[in-house]
């Protein structure tokens, strides 16, 4: 597979000065190389910008970086990083979170295989950074692919980190809504009603948490 598609991993940090580091790394060391950062910190009162931008430097990915005033919503932040993008699919990721090697490569050759699909998502692992624990993700027995409209509106059985979404899907059903507390759940419901959803049924992701909880 030629790399002609360019990815846009959105990083959204909020007061990730010790993990932000790992996170973009992670995007460094891809098997897919066609990729830019678009990075927003939503107005972090550690040194994560200040972090994030050293890193980002020493990355060599094309990188725009962004920072909040004042803290603003998840829907907020995503929309706007989304609207300084360039890339045909799009990846959200918090910084306390990080990618495996190959899950932007994974998931781009899926949509090569499944072209009328509007999003793929994949299992991940869960690291707890206080006891150093990794489990595989808890929803992984309710996965499913495909038309999952009733599924999903059922159950958020999603696994968010590492998910990668068409842009021409947020064209089709629009953007996170800014009002909504479950700014994920509503969208995958948006996406079922248009498009069936893919899965790769591997871990490509860690997701952090911190007793239990996201950081």
């Amino acid at each position: 597979m030629e790399e002609k598609t360019l990815v846009s991993i959105l990083l959204l940090s909020m007061n990730h000065e010790l993990y932000i580091e790992n996170s973009i790394e992670s995007l460094k060391d891809q098997t897919y190389t066609n990729i830019e950062i678009i990075y927003l910190d939503n107005a972090s009162s550690d040194g994560t910008f200040e972090t994030a931008e050293k890193s980002l430097q020493r990355s060599g990915i094309p990188y725009k970086a962004f920072r909040n005033k004042e803290s603003k919503g998840i829907s907020i932040n995503l929309n706007f990083m989304y609207a300084q993008s360039s890339g045909s699919y799009i990846v959200a990721l918090s910084s306390d979170d990080w990618l495996t090697k190959d899950s932007v490569e994974e998931k781009i050759n899926y949509f090569y295989l499944h072209p009328a699909f509007g999003m793929v998502y994949n299992s991940s692992y869960t690291y707890n950074y206080d006891s150093q624990k990794i489990a595989v993700c808890s929803k992984k027995n309710k996965f499913k692919e495909g038309w999952v409209l009733k599924d999903v509106l059922k159950e958020n059985f999603i696994s968010t980190t590492g998910c990668m979404v068409k842009k021409a899907t947020f064209e089709t059903v629009g953007l996170f809504d800014e009002n909504s507390p479950i700014e994920d759940w509503d969208m995958w419901i948006r996406i079922a009603e248009k498009f069936p959803i893919g899965l790769v049924n591997k871990e490509l992701a860690y997701y952090g948490v911190k007793e239990g909880n996201n950081i």
